[in-house]
């Protein structure tokens, strides 16, 4: 039975998706086009008023095909990227996009007024020093960052250690490697402990 997403799910040649016999071949043919589009008013109008292209590749992956957003239409980089099927090591975004949020109000969320709207913008700076470090690592950067968590987590995206309100952090501990320091609403920064 489709679900309420299904229900938004089109394909440039066959149309609604959930008008199409399952199983059967038009359906499968669709759902494996790279041609599948998502028509809910709010996610259309996020997306410049036109259809949100959907991830459907030519051989179905199953827990991603026809529920992410299209890989290549929103890469690394843009706002939407969090609902893509892909992320590479050190690559983080917590905020689903303004097409993210657009399709949760399609399918009956209610959101509270400015959800993710401090990540939006991450044009704050963390400088590190010394790099590559022994012992102390020392980090400038907005005090704002200093309020909330900074975490260091490895180049697998594992967090391996979480501080607030420091700006001096003994890494003694940490296995010699490349590490990534993190705070909400900064640029992560790379370094390198010996």
């Amino acid at each position: 039975m489709p679900g309420i997403f299904d229900r938004f799910l089109t394909n440039t040649v066959s149309g609604e998706l959930i008008s199409l016999q399952n199983p059967g071949t038009i359906l499968g043919t669709a759902l494996t086009s790279n041609q599948v589009y998502f028509n809910g008013a709010y996610a259309m109008a996020a997306n410049g008023g036109s259809s949100v292209r959907i991830y459907a590749p030519s051989v179905f992956a199953l827990g991603s095909s026809c529920v992410h957003l299209n890989e290549a239409t929103y890469p690394q980089g843009n706002p939407n990227e969090l609902m893509t099927p892909f992320s590479s090591a050190g690559d983080a975004s917590h905020w689903p996009g303004p097409i993210g949020l657009a399709i949760m109000r399609d399918i009956g969320w209610t959101l509270s007024p400015g959800v993710g709207v401090e990540e939006m913008s991450i044009d704050r700076e963390i400088t590190v020093f010394p790099n590559p470090v022994s012992s102390e690592l020392t980090l400038r950067m907005d005090p704002r960052d200093l309020l909330g968590t900074i975490s260091i987590a490895d180049l697998s995206g594992r967090v391996v250690l979480s501080v607030s309100g420091q700006h001096r952090l003994d890494v003694t501990a940490l296995d010699a490697g490349t590490y990534v320091v993190m705070s909400f609403g900064a640029r992560p920064v790379r370094f390198v402990k010996q």
